[in-house]
């Protein structure tokens, strides 16, 4: 007979999904929601205890999460999109508003913001989106994390795919910076500005360890798609020459790149340690769970 062993927590996360595949995508790859649950699940540490409710809203067609559903959710989580997260489309400003809403009167709510998502979390803390000069940034590259970021991410290097033109420059959040409110938590040759991190406030006397700031994040965001795998940004990559936004010359280079990446994945031979892995590791982390059983207790 297999004993049954109730899971010692269920984390629930409404996730903010922000855009549509295209049908061939979609077939081959799944939709947002599924390729959210699946990175989220496969780095949850095993014997964990721990069981993923994932709740999708389509944002961008006006649906979320009533206010009064809010204090049932461990987290919101909003994704990436094609969308323009610096644009004022009422969809776009109101997810902004309701980002804004959730970080300042449902402070038991964490907030993660992945690409686009990343972006809409710039501009509710006071940040600003526009197209990159630079332009694009596609397929597996390196973001060189901070002093914060290192102490979050445990490497001062990762490997994460890119799919993106805008950005959210630090410029208009240097006050926040500054001040220490908001910390920066990586660049890349293309982008200042990868993620964000957000703590509550710490005790005067924390003795501050990766292993103890964790439970102290309150908003963590990266530019990069560490629930992309280097086939979906093969195929969107297709999809974006065929729409004539890219040259098929970097669109050669991001499938030479990731035939690589699929030959000797981040994290296993190769010496770049994998985005994917760590930022959904630091996830599960930042909610309390640990890699084994009794640390994932609550």
């Amino acid at each position: 007979m297999t004993l049954f062993i109730p899971p010692l927590r269920t984390i629930r996360v409404a996730l903010l999904v922000c855009g549509e595949f295209s049908k061939r995508i979609t077939a081959e790859h799944g939709d947002y929601h599924s390729m959210f649950r699946r990175w989220l699940k496969n780095s949850l540490p095993p014997r964990s205890g721990i069981t993923l409710s994932l709740e999708p809203y389509n944002v961008f067609q006006e649906k979320y999460p009533r206010h009064d559903q809010l204090p049932k959710y461990d987290a919101v989580m909003i994704t990436g999109s094609p969308a323009d997260a610096g644009s004022n489309v009422p969809w776009i400003t109101r997810l902004v508003d309701f980002v804004r809403h959730v970080v300042d009167y449902h402070p038991q709510t964490r907030v993660y913001g992945i690409c686009l998502g990343h972006q809409i979390v710039s501009r509710a803390l006071g940040g600003r989106v526009e197209r990159n000069e630079i332009g694009w940034e596609i397929g597996p590259g390196i973001v060189h994390t901070t002093d914060v970021g290192s102490l979050i991410f445990g490497v001062n290097k990762l490997g994460m795919q890119q799919i993106h033109r805008d950005h959210a420059p630090l410029a208009p959040l240097s006050d926040s910076v500054t001040s220490g409110d908001i910390h920066v938590l990586g660049s890349s040759c293309k982008t200042e500005n990868q993620g964000l991190v957000k703590f509550y406030p710490l005790p005067h006397d924390l003795d501050v360890t990766r292993s103890n700031i964790m439970e102290h994040v309150h908003i963590l965001t990266v530019q990069g798609h560490p629930e992309f795998t280097p086939s979906i940004v093969t195929s969107l990559t297709n999809e974006i020459l065929g729409e004539g936004l890219i040259s098929s010359t970097m669109a050669r280079d991001v499938h030479k790149q990731n035939r690589l990446v699929g030959r000797v994945p981040f994290g296993g031979t190769s010496k770049m340690p994998d985005g994917a892995k760590i930022v959904g590791d630091v996830f599960w982390q930042t909610l309390g769970v640990r890699h084994d059983r009794q640390a994932g207790r609550v």
